[in-house]
């Protein structure tokens, strides 16, 4: 869809409505548009694909338009380093120019190296720019590409940042964002909406994700990468494993970030201990990951980084009891007091001893009816109003 608008200097120009820059090939990026397409809005969503695939977006039909970065050279010297760096700069320069239009918005989602190469075609090119950090552009980046995304940041329209979180709260000290700059927009955690609408006790959760209710489901991390922390987490339970309990099933989900070394590594060190474990390799439907939140007892987070801390939300609304890394804090679940036990892997070994044989309940009440606020369905809505608002002013 494109609008008339008046610029600065009186002249009439035509603006199609949202430009997204992204990987198309990513899941997150595609249920936010999924998402918004549920609102039945009345603007249109284009797509700048820059995941360097050189393949068919999937799902290409959730855009009005879709585009990517093409190959303007000879193969042969795509495999010349030096030269492949010049080459690849001139085709993402060549394909974004390509594009030919103007927008009211060019959102683009997670800040990347392209985003400093095409940031004067970006503001040349719309109204308002939005840039929608997702956590590994904010914590692991070095000081050269630090300093190239300030550019970013610094031409950037508006930001947005994880409402009353450290991750929003690190953006803004990290970038020298203004608060007048700040949209308090995130993606939000649909599978949070599921475990608000679902009424399946802890007993069946376990009975149907594991064949018995009588384990006491630990837990530990939410993805298969060495960031989580698998080994030192495996090296505790070891430490105390006479003192779990006697039906204790260790739980890892390992659904993606798969790699075939990191996941031997990790099946010889468990097979050493000689605890009862499931690895869950497989994806989880929507239903198996609310059986998993709610059938969990102990939940073990002690990943390196962590921004949008999604997991934790679920597991927290579903009265688990969790054991947080010391380094990770959430200013956003503490505001009614600490709901999880803080840790370092010199304490682990006690702390997982400690909270098993506590009663005490974390989670406030207060903190359950907040939680709303991360959720998927609360904060699509924000999503769509941000920019209907924005598209006709």
């Amino acid at each position: 869809m494109a609008r008339v608008f008046e610029d600065d200097k009186g002249v009439m120009i035509m603006k199609k409505d949202i430009l997204i820059v992204g990987n198309a090939h990513d899941k997150h990026l595609e249920r936010f548009i999924k998402g918004l397409k549920g609102k039945s809005f009345q603007y249109s969503v284009d797509i700048f694909d820059i995941s360097m695939r050189y393949a068919d977006i999937p799902n290409a039909s959730l855009y009005d338009n879709t585009y990517t970065i093409t190959r303007h050279f000879p193969k042969l010297l795509y495999k010349i380093c030096g030269i492949a760096k010049i080459i690849k700069y001139f085709d993402l320069l060549r394909s974004f120019k390509k594009i030919g239009n103007s927008y009211s918005i060019i959102n683009i989602q997670v800040v990347t190296i392209q985003s400093y190469l095409l940031l004067k075609l970006y503001k040349q090119y719309s109204k308002y720019l939005i840039t929608t950090p997702w956590g590994s552009d904010v914590y692991r980046i070095g000081k050269s590409l630090k300093r190239k995304y300030q550019h970013v940041y610094d031409a950037s329209n508006f930001v947005c940042v994880m409402p009353n979180t450290k991750f929003g709260d690190d953006i803004i000290e990290q970038f020298n964002v203004p608060k007048d700059k700040c949209l308090e927009l995130c993606f939000g955690s649909d599978v949070l909406d599921k475990v608000m609408a679902d009424d399946t006790s802890k007993d069946d959760s376990k009975q149907n994700l594991f064949g018995t209710k009588e384990n006491y489901v630990i837990t530990c991390g939410y993805n298969a990468s060495p960031a989580q922390n698998h080994i030192p987490i495996i090296d505790a339970l070891n430490k105390v494993k006479l003192q779990l309990p006697k039906n204790t099933l260790l739980v890892f989900p390992l659904t993606y970030a798969r790699k075939a070394e990191y996941l031997s590594e990790l099946k010889n060190q468990l097979q050493s201990t000689g605890l009862n474990y499931r690895l869950l390799s497989n994806y989880l439907s929507d239903q198996e990951m609310i059986w998993l939140r709610k059938g969990t007892d102990l939940f073990i987070h002690m990943q390196q980084t962590d921004a949008y801390s999604s997991s934790l939300h679920e597991y927290l609304y579903s009265k688990t009891k969790v054991i947080n890394a010391a380094w990770l804090s959430y200013k956003e679940l503490e505001t009614w007091g600490v709901p999880y036990k803080p840790s370092t892997f010199d304490t682990l070994p006690n702390d997982i001893i400690e909270i098993i044989n506590t009663k005490r309940d974390e989670v406030s009440d207060q903190l359950i009816k907040f939680l709303i606020v991360y959720s998927w369905s609360y904060q699509i809505n924000e999503w769509n109003k941000t920019f209907e608002k924005l598209i006709m002013q």
